[in-house]
């Protein structure tokens, strides 16, 4: 089994991440500093609903930091086992 620390994202370590949705040329403010981490559920103006997919593989992937989803998800399809997923609501504070 794998343990992955609480947080890890907000800690310098050693390990890939990819860009969040805060990577946009269409958001007005710099982002820079998290665009690389996980931010969690952010819901910028109502209750958004989000879906957390979890993947088992037969390879490790092959991703440099600061990939994009477009490219995470043809990295799990060429390497797939079985996926499950759950609906979450993220609220607006």
């Amino acid at each position: 089994s794998i343990s992955i620390k609480a947080d890890l994202s907000r800690t310098k370590g050693d390990y890939v991440q990819g860009k969040n949705s805060f990577t946009s040329g269409l958001l007005a403010e710099d982002f820079s500093e998290i665009e690389n981490h996980y931010v969690g559920p952010t819901p910028p103006d109502k209750d958004h609903q989000y879906e957390l997919a979890v993947y088992a593989l037969d390879h490790s992937l092959n991703l440099k930091n600061g990939f994009y989803l477009n490219e995470f998800l043809k990295e799990v399809n060429q390497h797939k086992i079985d996926q499950t997923s759950i609906n979450l609501i993220g609220r607006k504070i």
